[in-house]
């Protein structure tokens, strides 16, 4: 199965892109956008059917600790640990000139 794009769609899409091609690249990525296309194809034609939507290849096994509530940090605690703080706020270096 050969997927044809036409020189028009293969500029329609870099400039979807936001890409600037010359001549010789529209020619270029026309033939590998073709070949996208028909691997995509050759996907979409696989049976699936059979397989679970949550298989994945490597066997892959969530990680994450447990969530336990615990109690946050009190606020003199935060402000204590702050290099700088005064009038409320946390004091910061001026970055904007």
């Amino acid at each position: 199965m050969s997927s044809e794009i036409s020189e028009k769609e293969t500029r329609k899409v870099a400039a979807l892109a936001r890409l600037a091609l010359s001549d010789e690249e529209i020619a270029l990525h026309r033939g590998q956008l073709a070949r996208i296309l028909d691997h995509v194809a050759e996907l979409n034609s696989l049976d699936v059917s059979n397989t679970p939507e949550t298989t994945h290849v490597l066997g892959l096994v969530n990680v994450l600790r447990d969530d336990e509530p615990e109690l946050s940090a009190s606020a003199a605690a935060i402000r204590e640990s702050a290099p700088a703080f005064g009038n409320g706020h946390f004091k910061v270096p001026k970055v904007v000139e």
